[in-house]
């Protein structure tokens, strides 16, 4: 089973779903109209497919160790700061989504510019100690290539990799096993 934690629009959930036929995957976002068209196109035609009104603690508070693997992609607010190990409620109910050996990815973006959230900026050294749960091991902690962007439809990571604005943000590829 694969997972898509703050999914958004789901349309990455649905290129997820599509490219892995074989696998339930799970869209999960605590904002249920965000999902609602994307819902109504996939009900039709990828049966592998399930969208979920939830936010990240409670959805992972309520299924322990059901996941293999749990995709975030550009969070924000609690869900980025459980992944930074700044918010362990968060983070623990995203680790404990996954089976033992199960993988947790995110591709996340925190420049200077994001100060007024309390976050500091992502860089090497931040990225290689994040660490949402002691539960997790971090295997990979790089920035994200081109492709791992547009992969996951994102309108925000478009902008990212259109480079708006005086300086581009950098977005980090973060990859976590659950090591028990």
């Amino acid at each position: 089973m694969i997972i898509d934690l703050g999914c958004g629009d789901g349309r990455g959930a649905l290129a997820l779903a599509a490219a892995d036929p074989g696998s339930l995957v799970l869209a999960v976002d605590a904002v249920a109209a965000a999902m609602a068209e994307t819902s109504r196109r996939a009900a039709r035609s990828v049966p592998n497919l399930l969208f979920i009104a939830a936010s990240a603690e409670a959805f992972g508070c309520g299924l322990p160790g059901i996941a293999d693997r749990v995709v975030v992609s550009f969070p924000w607010g609690s869900l980025l700061r459980g992944l930074l190990g700044l918010d362990p409620v968060v983070g623990e109910a995203v680790a404990g989504l996954l089976k033992p050996g199960g993988r947790l990815s995110a591709l996340v973006s925190v420049t200077p510019r994001d100060r007024r959230t309390g976050l500091r900026e992502l860089d090497a050294a931040s990225a290689a100690v994040a660490r949402p749960s002691p539960d997790l091991r971090l295997v990979e902690a790089r920035p994200a290539t081109r492709e791992e962007i547009l992969v996951t439809r994102s309108t925000w990571g478009r902008r990212l990799i259109a480079g708006q604005g005086p300086t581009p943000r950098l977005v980090w590829r973060l990859e976590w096993r659950r090591a028990r």
